[in-house]
């Protein structure tokens, strides 16, 4: 039986989509720029380059940041407003808590029966005020957040320090997340049972290593009595997918 869970953030518990655009619309505000479906096109566009090349190793999370706001201020051709959007972004995004679906009703329900962990990369004050600001931070026993790590997912040393501060060894935790490299193949790497939330039924190459699928976060409750339907870990590429019929929260 699981006694903890770990919880990534974005786009597992936050919208980050929607979030992000919200986020976008009052950084240019504040930076003087007009507001357009181009520029968070673009924006998208730099944004998920930028995080799938931190998740892949090659950039620190303070690189993204950097790169992204350069990027931005090229685009507008506004140079001089780089360091004003780095500054400016993290504190709207801070003030964003547009939700997945079921995300409070699960947290809620399921912060009764087992500890939960925020595991996140990112800013831990942003995270921080985005969890309290939503309601949710009364619901996690602790908040782990790589920048207060000394390291970013998916590098296994973030997991282990994590294990390290709640005091449980990985075979009794699981981790929920959406991001194959930094949720599953972090986690995996670390020991622990991987669960991908994938409510858009993303395809996955046959190696990757998780435990569990779902698409509803909902589904997660069901996995706090552990693996009935095999003996061991299930083997990499070969996880359950929950149908949407489960056993239901």
């Amino acid at each position: 039986m699981y006694k903890a869970i770990f919880f990534d953030l974005d786009d597992t518990i936050f919208s980050y989509d929607r979030c992000g655009q919200n986020a976008l619309k009052g950084t240019l505000q504040v930076c003087g720029v007009p507001y357009s479906d181009q520029a968070y096109a673009f924006f998208r566009q730099v944004d998920e380059t930028l995080w799938s090349q931190q998740k892949a190793g090659m950039l620190s999370i303070e690189q993204v940041i950097s790169a992204r706001a350069e990027e931005m201020a090229r685009w507008f051709q506004r140079p001089e407003k780089r360091g004003l959007f780095q500054t400016t972004f993290p504190l709207r995004l801070a003030e964003e808590v547009e939700m997945e679906p079921f995300a409070r009703e699960v947290l809620s329900a399921l912060s009764k029966h087992v500890k939960l962990y925020a595991a996140s990369n990112g800013l831990q004050e942003v995270q921080r005020l985005r969890l309290e600001k939503a309601g949710l931070l009364s619901c996690f026993t602790g908040l782990f957040v790589s920048d207060a790590m000394g390291a970013e997912k998916p590098d296994p040393r973030f997991f282990f320090a994590c294990l390290k501060h709640c005091h449980l060894p990985a075979r009794e935790v699981l981790m929920v997340g959406d991001s194959l490299q930094a949720d599953m193949a972090g986690s995996h790497a670390a020991g622990l049972d991987c669960c991908w939330y994938n409510p858009k039924g993303l395809p996955r190459s046959s190696d990757c290593p998780i435990t569990y699928e779902i698409s509803d976060l909902r589904h997660v409750s069901q996995l706090l009595q552990g693996k009935p339907e095999h003996q061991g870990r299930i083997q990499p590429g070969r996880g359950r997918r929950l149908a949407a019929d489960d056993h239901i929260l």
